[in-house]
This record gives C-alpha cells, sequence and structure tokens, in this order.
C-alpha cells in the first residue's frame, strides 16, 4: 500500500531539497574559517569559538589545582 504525496507536501519536500543543496559542504578546519569569515556574524562566531577556549584553558589552570590540594587534605 503505497499513500500519494499531496501537492502542498511535494511542494515542501522539494523546498527542503534545495535547502539541502545550497548549504555548504565544510570537510575541515579551513574550509570551517572560509565560512565563518564569509558570515555576516564572524565577529560574534570568532566570539564564541575564543570564549569557548578561554573557559576550557582557566577550567583546566585551576581545576588541576583543587584537586591536588583536596588530595593533600586527604591524606592530612
Amino acid at each position: 500500500m503505497s499513500k500519494s504525496v499531496t501537492p502542498f507536501c511535494k511542494r515542501m519536500l522539494l523546498k527542503r531539497q534545495e535547502l539541502w543543496d545550497t548549504i555548504s559542504h565544510i570537510e575541515d578546519l579551513d574550509d570551517l574559517t572560509r565560512e565563518i569569515s564569509k558570515s555576516n556574524n564572524n565577529v560574534y562566531l570568532y566570539g564564541i569559538i575564543i570564549s569557548l577556549l578561554l573557559i576550557i584553558f582557566l577550567a583546566g589552570c585551576f581545576g588541576r589545582q583543587c584537586i591536588r590540594f583536596r588530595r593533600v587534605q586527604k591524606y592530612k
């Protein structure tokens, strides 16, 4: 039993297929930076990426010292 597709649904599917064809295909970091630099919101995107890297860096710097302090306190 196959159901037929309504004309409205068929139009929506064709629009969705066109959208998938127009997206950029990013394969590596170079493609990603090129797409971000072409974007209208490139300052915002770069800000988000740098903020995430800074948070990871600071968590690594300060988190390690807290764990070491707890281990030292445990053995006293």
